[in-house]
């Protein structure tokens, strides 16, 4: 029993010293959806935005990304010159 409380006093040492850091800066405005960069599937009637970061610092960009794909009843776009803009309400 003596044992067991002193592994419980040294994790909740090391787990109180642990989080006592701060946490580095991410630069999560690099993470935001561009509203402007929708493409438009006509034939399945769906908007999408592929190879989309999902992580600021990702280790590749080869398949560290995702897919967004919205149904169009779901989702109101402007056709801009080259993509479609959605306008969030």
């Amino acid at each position: 029993m003596v044992r067991i409380k002193s592994i419980l006093f040294i994790y909740l040492i090391l787990f109180s010293t642990i989080n006592s850091f701060p946490l580095p800066k991410r630069n999560l405005a690099s993470l935001a959806l561009d509203s402007s960069n929708w493409s438009y599937d006509s034939t399945n009637n769906v908007y999408y935005q592929i190879d989309v970061t999902y992580c600021t610092n990702p280790a590749t960009t080869t398949y560290e990304t995702l897919g967004i794909y919205i149904p169009g009843e779901y989702m109101t776009c402007t056709q801009g010159s080259s993509k479609y803009i959605h306008f969030f309400h």
